[in-house]
């Protein structure tokens, strides 16, 4: 689809046919320099966060915590880590009685990047508005 289909902070979603096999899929890519605003945001708010704890006498690490904060954002920024998180999840789940209604789709690694995530599409309905709940 030329347009997306779905859109978060850091990527958008599109709805695609790979051209050799006639499958659909679904592609989630990052948004341009999202690294370097998340680094940028990181820099300023840990920049700000000692000043802060002194001004507002806050007695915790918010340079820690803006840290872990950074962690995570860089985190979801990888996507063939994602890939993987979703692989994991998908075996973690056969374990449980979700097993036939909750999965996540299996990524196609050929057309995936660490900026560019393709996965098996789905017709599905989100979990908060299922009919089976």
């Amino acid at each position: 689809t030329p347009e997306p289909i779905a859109s978060a902070s850091l990527g958008q979603v599109y709805k695609a046919t790979v051209r050799s096999t006639g499958e659909e899929v679904a592609i989630k890519i990052q948004r341009p320099r999202s690294v370097e605003k998340i680094a940028l945001d990181m820099h300023l708010v840990r920049t700000l966060s000692g000043p802060l704890r002194a001004i507002f006498n806050i007695n915790t690490d918010l340079v820690g915590t803006v840290d872990n904060w950074g962690l995570g954002f860089v985190d979801e920024l990888d996507y063939v880590k994602e890939a993987d998180n979703a692989r994991l999840f998908s075996q973690s789940i056969l374990k449980t009685t979700l097993k036939d209604v909750v999965f996540a789709p299996a990524p196609v690694d050929s057309l995936s990047t660490s900026c560019i995530l393709t996965t098996e599409w789905i017709d599905g309905e989100r979990l908060d508005q299922s009919s089976q709940s």
